[in-house]
């Protein structure tokens, strides 16, 4: 008996990065929802906790939030990696991060012409 195989398919680079950000954008925005809900349940609606205890509560929130905003960056900087064309490189001189290609890429370039084109001050 013959076992199946599994055939990848014979994407593009660039749609494999799609399909990474996709994957990671789905994965990250579900361990971050629960993870938010985990902390609102133990800290707002806990029976645990006492009166004397809300300043407490509101900075342990305020911490979980700013936690959970590191998070939702660190997602949209995963699918921003992962669709998008770059090129990184690190030497001596420090890290060089380039970019480009797609879409947004002429729309870009235009508002790098129209800046440079302003006189100075007026930017």
């Amino acid at each position: 008996m013959k076992l199946p195989t599994i055939r990848w398919p014979d994407w593009p680079p660039h749609d494999w990065r799609a399909w990474a950000a996709l994957l990671s954008g789905i994965a990250g925005g579900a361990a971050l929802t629960v993870f938010a809900a985990w902390v609102v349940w133990i800290i707002a609606f806990s029976d645990e906790w006492s009166t004397a205890t809300e300043a407490a509560r509101v900075q342990i929130l305020g911490r979980a939030l700013m936690l959970l905003l590191v998070g939702i960056v660190a997602v949209l900087m995963a699918q921003g990696l992962a669709i998008n064309r770059r090129k990184i490189s690190i030497g001596k001189s420090g890290i060089m991060i380039e970019g480009g290609g797609g879409p947004a890429a002429a729309a870009i370039d235009k508002a790098q012409q129209a800046a440079r084109s302003m006189p100075e001050g007026e930017a």
